[in-house]
């Protein structure tokens, strides 16, 4: 079984790659992907080894969360603490740069700077916690690491008598990884908004015929071998065959071609595509996440998770960097210490290396690409198959097209009128659109368009063949518009220029 599920507590990239190590030794588990920059996992298991529940206790020990279908407001709180961490910082800078002279003022400072240390910084220690328990590293070991040295030898210092001066130094570290978080996860909402936009598309109901009664259902509690009505101007709900009538149906959605397709009994159909003239009677072959339009989703949520070739190089890197760089802050302070013997020049400098170096940004870089790229390609209606095909589009010198009539901007246009038997061609394009305002056709908005604001005529007892085209009366004569077969079954003679 396939499954995608939204995680809670990803706070960098190497979580999502810890969560993966985890999971991918536990037995029924094929494939897994965890992606930090949509917060999402992929994962493919058996489900006669493992179930939902052992998924989520298993990522819940290691201090995350799996949500399956329900809403929390884990955003509402970070941004409530983000600003009152903002504010508290910002006055925590004044005082110590305006209002140093102030008796007392170190004390006031102290005061401002703990909740913000142990408030919003408690998801700092919470994942430098979690990585410590599963034996690695991650940024917020660095962010812990820094922050805490500031604070502690601060208050250190305060206690002794001293004049403490780090306490902004960690309040404002902490308020500025904070806001550069927030500030990426608006950006990963903006970018994943587009598989949103394409699940808001797909049908939410469907009228479905049993013991010859008609029911209106959710699409989620259709079954196989349910018929279904399909009326004019309806969303198709599933994939499925026709079993009764006839119509034309807008697949744009699906093949991007922008003429409707024919519908006899015995055809295909496939949800998310919409019913133009007749009603049909389908009948459900793939319900639910097997239909063509649900795969699409899928295919573009997969392309958006699956690392890449250069994205596994940067987790290699950025899974020996945190330790280095812990190393390197070490190494800094020893150094400084014995070469100057300042004590507070030394731990200054050790804090600067161990939060200026969080490797958020090597990890991200490359998933927020593919996401956007990914994002982009669907608003322009190209499908990504694989996040590999972008990583190589740079290598492309030609492309080739297989059939005429792809390069298109997808909307019919009228280019030629050629009228006969003594006709204008604005007589013939006027009564082509007085019918033609009636219909949903593609050819149909062509046509009206064309005509802008021209007179038109009042038209009656207007009827459309769906596949052939429409027939209505004007000043009580008929009139048809439509293709070969429909002009045939109807006497008319058709002359060739």
């Amino acid at each position: 079984m396939k499954k995608s599920f939204d995680i809670r507590g990803l706070d960098c990239e190497s979580c999502a790659r810890n969560i993966e190590k985890v999971l991918s030794k536990k037995n029924g588990v094929k494939t897994i992907s965890v992606s930090y920059a949509t917060n999402k996992i992929h994962i493919e298991y058996n489900e006669k080894k493992i179930d939902f529940d052992f998924l989520s206790k298993v990522v819940s020990d290691m201090g995350y969360k799996i949500i399956e279908g329900e809403e929390d407001d884990v955003k509402k709180t970070d941004r409530v603490i983000l600003y009152f961490t903002l504010i508290f910082s910002a006055f925590i800078i004044i005082f110590e740069n305006f209002l140093r002279w102030v008796p007392n003022i170190h004390w006031v400072i102290f005061i401002l700077t703990t909740p913000v240390q142990f408030i919003a910084g408690y998801k700092f220690y919470k994942g430098a916690f979690n990585a410590l328990k599963n034996k690695t590293t991650n940024m917020d070991t660095l962010i812990a690491l820094g922050t805490s040295t500031a604070y502690f030898y601060s208050l250190f210092i305060l206690l002794s008598g001293g004049v403490a001066e780090y306490f902004g130094t960690s309040a404002v570290l902490i308020a500025f990884v904070m806001l550069g978080k927030y500030l990426e996860e608006k950006a990963k909402g903006r970018a994943s908004r587009v598989i949103k936009k394409l699940m808001d598309l797909s049908p939410k109901k469907a009228t479905v015929i049993r013991k010859k009664k008609e029911f209106s259902i959710p699409v989620s509690e259709v079954e196989v071998g349910d018929i279904i009505l399909v009326k004019p101007g309806e969303q198709i709900p599933v994939d499925g065959i026709v079993k009764e009538g006839h119509s034309s149906v807008n697949e744009a959605m699906i093949s991007g071609e922008s003429m409707p397709v024919g519908k006899y009994k015995g055809d295909k159909v496939t949800a998310a595509t919409i019913n133009l003239y007749g009603s049909l009677k389908i009948e459900a072959t793939i319900i639910g996440e097997g239909t063509v339009f649900n795969r699409i989703i899928q295919y573009i949520e997969e392309t958006q998770t699956k690392k890449i070739p250069i994205q596994r190089f940067a987790d290699r890197i950025s899974s020996y960097f945190v330790p280095f760089v812990i190393f390197i802050a070490f190494i800094t302070f020893v150094l400084w210490f014995f070469s100057s013997g300042d004590i507070n020049s030394s731990i200054i400098r050790t804090i600067s290396v161990l939060v200026i170096a969080c490797p958020c940004a090597l990890g991200l870089a490359t998933p927020t690409a593919i996401i956007v790229g990914v994002g982009l390609g669907v608003e322009n209606k190209i499908l990504i198959r694989r996040g590999e095909a972008m990583e190589k589009a740079h290598k492309i010198d030609a492309v080739v097209f297989d059939k005429t009539g792809t390069l298109t901007r997808g909307e019919l246009e009228v280019v030629n009128i050629v009228p006969f038997q003594g006709s204008s061609e604005k007589e013939v394009l006027s009564y082509a659109a007085s019918l033609e305002k009636f219909s949903e056709h593609p050819i149909a908005k062509a046509i009206v368009k064309k005509m802008g604001d021209g007179k038109l005529h009042k038209v009656n007892d207007f009827k459309a063949y769906p596949g052939l085209g429409i027939k209505g009366y004007i000043n009580r004569k008929p009139v048809l518009v439509g293709n070969e077969t429909f002009m045939i079954k109807n006497n008319i003679e058709i002359k060739l220029f």
